[in-house]
């Protein structure tokens, strides 16, 4: 591991004399370790890199982190530099308490994470690449995507779709004994439309974050502006601070989207099957395998 400005992380536990060293080497506030077009961190294999998004020492330390979407979806390397930058930060900026980051592959964010003083560091994060949720910011596909999902005698156009759920208001997707990985609500649901409000379980704290908003039903699809889309991130110990910052980080999730999000589904024995595709028809991330329920599933973190 060097600490020449660029930190290279190996294990995602720091030395104590080397956060030593950078404590005693740290930037004075608003000051930059090194140039800001240059790494602050890197991954031993050098395939995941993080750069400051602003003053290497203030009270907020942003960076971003650059790589593959395989390197996201592995479900560690991420989380592994993410606790290394929060160490090394802490020991050489006396006066931050919060700390973000967000993960971007092939131009999109696929990963973002805070922490904060108040809540001991405690680190807050969602990545996406193996989830189908408006939130996962996976795989993009093609234009024609919306038109086959449509076209196939699967298909269940919105007012089909709510008859076949009968009194059940929620869908659960990807659902073990554990819980779901994401939970959707129906609202004022009829067929012209409805208010969509997703779930999802973001550590063992019980921290939520929700995304909702209002759709019509446009050739059996539910489709609206996603910027009209609603984020929130309730619940769990984090500070207030720390939850509005990741909610406004996730919503840059929704930006590639385009100037509409349409919400598919299709029958697949007692279970259904949800999609998700931007305003060119292209899907969004991987399809969901879906379970009715009448009440407010459990959910579950997807490891």
């Amino acid at each position: 591991m060097t600490i020449r400005g660029t930190y290279t992380v190996k294990h995602s536990i720091v030395a104590p004399a080397i956060l030593a060293a950078l404590c005693m080497a740290g930037p004075a506030p608003g000051q930059s370790l090194k140039r800001p077009d240059a790494p602050f961190i890197r991954s031993a294999d050098g395939k995941l890199v993080g750069r400051l998004d602003g003053p290497a020492c203030s009270s907020t330390v942003s960076l971003v982190f650059s790589g593959t979407s395989e390197v996201f979806g592995d479900g560690k390397s991420a989380n592994r530099m993410m606790s290394n930058v929060v160490q090394n930060v802490r020991a050489s900026c006396g006066s931050v308490n919060l700390i973000a980051a967000k993960g971007v592959a092939n131009g999109r964010v696929v990963y973002n994470a805070v922490a904060d003083a108040s809540s001991k560091w405690l680190l807050l994060e969602l990545g996406g690449d193996r989830s189908g949720g408006l939130l996962a910011s996976g795989t993009v596909g093609a234009s024609g995507d919306q038109n086959r999902f449509a076209a196939s005698n699967r298909f269940l156009p919105l007012g089909s779709l709510l008859k076949t759920m009968g009194g059940a208001r929620y869908l659960c997707a990807q659902q073990t004994a554990e819980g779901c990985t994401v939970s959707t609500e129906f609202r004022a649901a009829s067929e012209g439309g409805a208010t969509l409000v997703s779930r999802y379980l973001l550590d063992g704290g019980g921290t939520l974050a929700t995304v909702s908003y209002d759709g019509t039903n446009v050739g059996g699809l539910l489709c609206a502006n996603p910027k009209s889309a609603k984020i929130t991130v309730e619940g769990g110990s984090q500070s207030p601070a720390a939850r509005a910052r990741l909610a406004d980080d996730l919503r840059e999730r929704l930006d590639p989207y385009g100037s509409q999000i349409c919400s598919g589904w299709q029958a697949s024995g007692p279970r259904f099957i949800g999609a998700n595709f931007n305003a060119q028809g292209a899907q969004l991330g991987k399809a969901l395998v879906l379970t009715t329920s009448a009440t407010p599933p459990k959910l579950r973190r997807e490891e």
